[in-house]
């Protein structure tokens, strides 16, 4: 052994280290433990093949799932209809929440750019660079 290796904390003694390529964890790391939520997740995003006209498209299975039930309720299907027109509902629903959100940042960042400026036309507001 070397005179000038340090031993101490993250340095133990060159006769306890790990050799190369062997690993102190034998077993390797463990499996993650699915839950059911999590393979719904992993199966429902999986590309499958579909035709779409002439063209063969991938796509996940959700989206093909929702084609599928938007076609049939076109065709007549009135279970389809029900639940590929409460899918589209609740998607415009989202997108309208999204939309007011977004306008309503809008709204407050105005108020708060035209106080800011209120304060500046009034010398209220002081410049750091002026100090």
């Amino acid at each position: 052994m070397s005179a000038n290796y340090e031993i101490g904390y993250g340095k133990p003694p060159k006769k306890n280290q790990f050799k190369p390529g062997y690993s102190g964890n034998k077993q390797g790391r463990p499996k993650e433990h699915k839950n059911m939520m999590s393979i719904v997740r992993k199966c429902a995003r999986e590309k499958i093949l579909a035709k779409q006209g002439d063209k063969t498209i991938k796509i996940d299975k959700r989206e093909a799932l929702f084609r599928a039930h938007l076609n049939e309720g076109i065709k007549g299907n009135e279970k389809s209809a029900r639940i590929a027109l409460k899918l589209i509902l609740e998607s415009d629903k989202q997108e309208l929440e999204q939309m007011q959100k977004i306008s309503l940042l809008n709204q407050n960042d105005n108020e708060i750019l035209n106080a800011f400026l209120k304060q500046l036309r009034l010398g209220e507001v002081k410049n750091d660079t002026d100090e």
